[in-house]
């Protein structure tokens, strides 16, 4: 799935946010997450943004973010969206390029 609308991804993220929440407080399944499963894109901050995210296998789901401007990467970040006995636990682990941007 590919969109490329930076409305699509914002309110994505808004989405995950609420729904991240919600499962906290009940107690949700990694596999609730599974409609982020794709490739999302858009155009922001003079390059692109991707996050690519792998249907949940398990009890986790892997994803990853980059910003790439000018063809060099500026930042990118890998998550785990983990299921922990109460809730789910994002895991991130962020990297900034040299690459002044």
């Amino acid at each position: 799935m590919n969109h490329s609308k930076s409305t699509t991804l914002i309110l994505g993220l808004l989405i995950l946010t609420g729904l991240e929440s919600a499962m906290a407080q009940s107690g949700g399944s990694v596999s609730d997450l599974g409609w982020m499963a794709g490739t999302w894109t858009c155009e922001k901050w003079g390059g692109e943004m991707k996050e690519i995210w792998a249907a949940p296998s398990g009890n986790t789901m892997i994803g990853m973010f980059s910003h790439v401007k000018a063809g060099e990467p500026g930042f990118y970040e890998f998550y785990d969206h983990r299921k922990e006995p109460r809730r789910i636990e994002v895991l991130p682990a962020s990297f900034r390029s040299e690459i002044d941007h």
